[in-house]
């Protein structure tokens, strides 16, 4: 077999990319297309959340911040020709995670099988805001009310906790409030407060005693807009 040697330093290599060898074709042709110098993300500054999208994905502190903005960064990058795939092998923070954090991010791309070690050096920008469940809470506002009352021998909030464990709606949860009447459940949409109403019935006989719906506005697209109220007595 004929030996091969990069047409830029001279070296032997076994896998030449248009002459030059891995390096030398990174170096000066590159690796990834669209690689910034600074990425933002939006993160909402009570919960942590990362909006990705349309959605809004758990993080809770700046490391997985980051991780999650590192990975939005990948999915964007494009291999430059004749190179294919852009495979994140690990990232390492250079300053401390924070509202801005310097990364160095380690990639796996590939040529003829052969893989291609390229590295990014750059920015992550966490730019601060509030998710729709946070603005939700902190304006008060709810869509459902369920309203938990029981004899006076039942520990009603051990019930509740029970069923608000056994459904896991804590991301619709806006508050627990008791009362001397039994103990109200906030719920920022309908289909969390149902999941917490079957789950209580079925850990214990109860029955729905009154549904009600109260007019409170109308929403963007100028439907009315209702919120609903449940009242669940415990036998």
């Amino acid at each position: 077999m004929a030996r091969r040697f990069c047409a830029a330093c001279g070296r032997e290599s076994e896998v030449l990319i248009k002459g030059l060898c891995p390096e030398c074709f990174t170096t000066r042709v590159g690796g990834a297309k669209g690689t910034p110098s600074r990425f933002r993300v939006t993160v909402c500054r009570f919960c942590g959340r990362v909006k990705r999208g349309t959605r809004w994905v758990e993080a809770g502190s700046f490391p997985a911040a980051v991780d999650v903005a590192v990975g939005m960064l990948i999915e964007r990058l494009k291999p430059v020709e004749p190179l294919e795939g852009v495979e994140l092998e690990r990232w390492e923070p250079l300053s401390e995670p924070d509202w801005r954090t310097r990364v160095l991010i380690r990639l796996s791309l590939s040529y003829k099988g052969v893989a291609i070690p390229y590295t990014i050096d750059t920015h992550i920008e966490l730019e601060p805001s509030i998710c729709p469940l946070c603005e939700i809470r902190q304006s008060g506002e709810y869509d459902t009310l369920v309203q938990v009352r029981g004899a006076s021998s039942v520990d009603v909030r051990r019930e509740v906790e029970k069923a608000l464990e056994h459904a896991s709606v804590w991301d619709a949860l806006i508050e627990v409030i008791e009362s001397r009447d039994g103990i109200d459940v906030y719920f920022t949409h309908r289909g969390a407060a149902s999941k917490f109403v079957k789950a209580l019935t079925r850990a214990r006989q109860a029955s729905i005693s009154r549904t009600r719906h109260e007019i409170v506005g109308t929403n963007r697209s100028g439907k009315t807009r209702t919120r609903k109220t449940i009242t669940v007595r415990l036998k």
